[in-house]
């Protein structure tokens, strides 16, 4: 899905940082913050406009934190936020852009209903006269004890302006 590009890219450098031995959960006695990880990092990466097809070279500059909260009843709440900004430049067009991302997930487990929330929203604004795209997206779901699904949201849209 080349709408997440950016993402994609964030998370899979991300990735490649984390170590390979996974981690051993402690639960915590009271409700508590843990951030597991909070970086700062600039990559070369690319961006499709969706709007016009245009390949795009980006330099961007992101930003992961991810904080997990044990509830000292067995569940937890996990949340990742992503900011990405940058520009971008169509290397057969001349095209320039500025990008930005906001992407946070948010669940929760434990205590009888597990949930996830994802809202996420792209920027690609041309300077001139090319296509702009504003991408939204968010999602919600959640499940019951015995696995059904309760509530449940999916809102995916694209403005090309």
């Amino acid at each position: 899905m080349t709408r997440y590009t950016l993402l994609s890219a964030a998370l899979l450098l991300a990735a490649c940082d984390t170590p390979t031995a996974p981690r051993t959960p402690v639960a915590a006695e009271a409700l508590s913050a843990q951030v597991i990880r909070n970086v700062h990092f600039e990559r070369q990466t690319i961006a499709i406009n969706d709007c016009n097809g245009e390949i795009i070279d980006v330099e961007a500059k992101f930003h992961l934190l991810t904080a997990v909260t044990f509830d000292g009843a067995g569940g937890y709440h996990v949340t990742i936020h992503n900011n990405i900004s940058g520009q971008g430049t169509n290397q057969v067009t001349g095209a320039e852009y500025g990008i930005s991302q906001e992407y946070n997930n948010e669940y929760t487990v434990g205590n009888g209903a597990d949930e996830q929330t994802t809202v996420l929203h792209f920027d690609l604004i041309g300077k001139g006269s090319v296509a702009n795209e504003v991408l939204q997206a968010d999602f919600h779901i959640t499940f019951t004890p015995d696995f059904g699904v309760s509530a449940y949201h999916d809102n995916f849209r694209i403005k090309c302006d």
